[in-house]
């Protein structure tokens, strides 16, 4: 965002850099300039360094950067930079767009707007200003657009536009493609909210799965380097844990809805080992233990109708089937465990399916089921899968 600087004060410093200069006194030039700037003290933090080269660097120094054309303005974009009250800062952001829509500092007040309502959780007018500053402002550097950008996204996600969410993903990352918070959003978002259509399902779940490996190369380097001066110890640590779960996360949802359960059982075994507190990813990995379960009780189901079938064979197939039943319903369990913070809708499933396995095992009796859940919670507990 635009700091601003006094108005006032350009003409003076401009001057007193081509007196400097033809002189040849730059260090007497780095002094009045910070007289000068100290005795403004306009913003509450302004670091204007100058270093006289040539005239036609001034000079173009001069044309690029904001400038207010009046004191009115000035004073209005000052006055919304430094306030503090969100709800009054995005009043005043809104009201020096409308009256200084010319303004030099009119992006800077579009992201302060922005950030102001995200702030607030006003979610539709972050997306519209979003949108209005993206199109006044086309060819902004890379700093606003991510700053914009990201926020869009959140917004959309929190209005439940998945494809807007999408929309403004990719846009984001036509901008800066390494973006690692993008990538993992996006990873999950391609999944979660996929076409009708066969082809297009295909494709959009092709997509994610390019988006999760970019970001999982992203991740495996940022872990594998040394830890961020700005972190502490725990910090990094969590960081180191919590950046790879989620990658397993989005590549086993990208599995799993693409039906290719043995990945999606690989990736949410690794995202959960990680991250054991996450009931979704439990409870779409003990769906995924269900399918496979399912699929081996189907073949042993036409087994007595082969000729001469194989008894070894078919045992094989049954301790298979039992495998992927016990592993179903010890994931559901744990879903059932960290039901306090799951969403409802997941518990009730999980419930569901969880009773429905057990009874199968168990000669259509939940006798016992509390034990298993019992045995499930001290698993979490130990950290054990």
């Amino acid at each position: 965002m635009t700091v601003p600087i006094d108005f006032a004060l350009t003409r003076s410093l401009m001057d007193e850099a081509r007196l400097s200069q033809r002189r040849g006194n730059v260090a007497k030039l780095s002094r009045r300039i910070g007289c000068l700037m100290d005795r403004a003290r306009l913003v509450p933090v302004v670091l204007l360094v100058v270093w006289v080269a040539s005239a036609s660097t001034l000079a173009q120094q001069k044309k690029d950067a904001p400038r207010p054309k009046t004191r009115a303005e000035f004073d209005a974009y000052t006055q919304l930079y430094n306030e503090k009250d969100m709800r009054r800062k995005a009043m005043l952001a809104g009201r020096f767009i409308a009256d200084f829509p010319e303004s030099d500092y009119l992006l800077g007040a579009y992201q302060l707007d922005i950030q102001a309502n995200d702030a607030l959780g006003n979610h539709e007018k972050v997306v519209s200003a979003g949108e209005k500053a993206l199109k006044e402002f086309p060819e902004a550097g890379k700093a606003p657009k991510i700053f914009i950008l990201q926020r869009m996204i959140r917004g959309y996600q929190q209005l439940n536009d998945p494809l807007k969410t999408i929309e403004a993903a990719e846009r984001l990352l036509m901008v800066e493609s390494s973006h690692l918070p993008t990538l993992l959003t996006l990873s999950m978002v391609l999944p979660r909210f996929l076409p009708e259509d066969e082809t297009d399902r295909a494709r959009q779940l092709d997509r994610a799965l390019e988006i999760a490996r970019r970001a999982q190369r992203r991740v495996d380097a940022i872990v594998s380097g040394p830890k961020p001066s700005a972190m502490t110890a725990d910090q990094w640590v969590r960081q180191k844990t919590h950046l790879p779960a989620r990658v397993h996360s989005a590549l086993g949802l990208i599995y799993f809805n693409g039906k290719d359960y043995p990945s999606a059982i690989e990736e949410y075994e690794k995202a959960t080992a990680l991250a054991r507190g996450d009931s979704v990813d439990f409870y779409r990995m003990g769906i995924a233990y269900y399918y496979e379960a399912l699929a081996v009780s189907r073949e042993l189901a036409e087994w007595d109708q082969k000729e001469n079938p194989d008894t070894a064979a078919k045992e094989e197939k049954e301790a298979l089937f039992a495998s992927w039943r016990d592993k179903a319903i010890i994931a559901l369990a744990k879903v059932i465990v960290l039901q306090d913070d799951a969403p409802a809708q997941v518990v009730e499933s999980a419930r569901a399916q969880l009773e429905s396995l057990y009874k199968s095992k168990n000669n259509d009796s939940l006798d016992g089921l509390e034990a298993v859940i019992a045995e499930a919670a001290r698993e979490l507990e130990n950290g054990t899968q």
